[in-house]
């Protein structure tokens, strides 16, 4: 609902299902002293999560201002969230917690759905204490990147990279969907979404290759490699394959086929994704 109000304000939810993850979410937007680029988001949400290690039902309500700094989109967030999880073989557990949180985007690209150089970087902080009431204290930190360019006029390369690290005492205390997950279409390919973890560290990178093969329809090769564990020097996990890549007018289109090389005897896996390049 874009006019809910003369002045400007706004009414933003949506719904997500899947076998994995459910979402129901409700934004109340407020134009800030800028409108074009600053926007105060009140919001409440709920999300249940159903994992191979565990499951976990979570309210949330909390309040947010994003405003653009010097070519970086900043948002600054203070959430309180309740977690009714267990992880598997333990009891359920209920945890509160009061998380302040910033982030920092920056996206440059020569077209915002379709791409052929262009770059993105996303930078997430929160954490808890329990000098504040929470029921566990805890940093987190994630930092997303993305490069894309054509290094001929048929070929394409595109790069990608994870890393995330959390300060906890004890790991299994923190609520399971603040822990970090990977596996699927968008971090190591060949492997279930969500099936790798969960843990107090992250790193993940990809590689991809592109040949326009005609129009806008290309075939792509991939590598990627990463975890997330305990321990920052865990093996890594390996995922490879072969895809087909359509960019739409509405984002980019890939089917893949993708091996778990590092789990030799894995079937491999066909995996899709529709969206913006960054």
């Amino acid at each position: 609902m874009r006019y809910l109000t003369p002045i400007g304000r706004s009414l933003k939810s949506w719904i997500r299902f899947s076998q994995i993850q459910n979402e129901l979410e409700l934004h109340y937007l407020i134009p800030g002293q800028r409108p074009s680029t600053d926007l105060y988001d009140l919001n409440i949400a709920g999300r249940t999560l159903s994992l191979d290690n565990g499951k976990s039902l979570t309210g949330l309500i909390g309040a947010g201002y994003t405003t653009i700094l010097k070519g970086w989109r900043q948002t600054i967030k203070l959430i309180l969230q309740h977690e009714h999880y267990k992880l598997v073989n333990l009891p359920y557990v209920s945890s509160t917690l009061l998380i302040p949180s910033i982030n920092w985007l920056h996206k440059k690209s020569n077209d915002p759905i379709r791409p052929t150089k262009g770059h993105s970087v996303n930078i997430n902080i929160q954490g808890a204490s329990d000098y504040m009431g929470a029921s566990n204290s805890f940093i987190q930190t994630q930092v997303d990147a993305k490069y894309i360019k054509n290094i001929s006029s048929k070929i394409q390369l595109l790069l990608r990279a994870t890393l995330g690290f959390t300060a906890v005492d004890d790991i299994d205390n923190l609520p399971l969907s603040l822990q970090f997950y990977t596996g699927g279409m968008q971090s190591i390919r060949g492997f279930a979404y969500n099936s790798i973890g969960p843990g107090r560290n992250l790193a993940v990178g990809s590689i991809e290759l592109r040949h326009q093969i005609i129009d806008d329809w290309h075939l792509a090769v991939f590598y990627d490699t990463g975890n997330t564990s305990n321990d920052l020097f865990k093996k890594p996990n390996q995922g490879a394959g072969i895809g087909i890549v359509w960019r739409t007018v509405i984002g980019t289109l890939e089917l893949n086929f993708a091996k778990a090389i590092s789990q030799p005897g894995t079937p491999g896996r066909i995996q899709f994704s529709l969206g913006t390049e960054l």
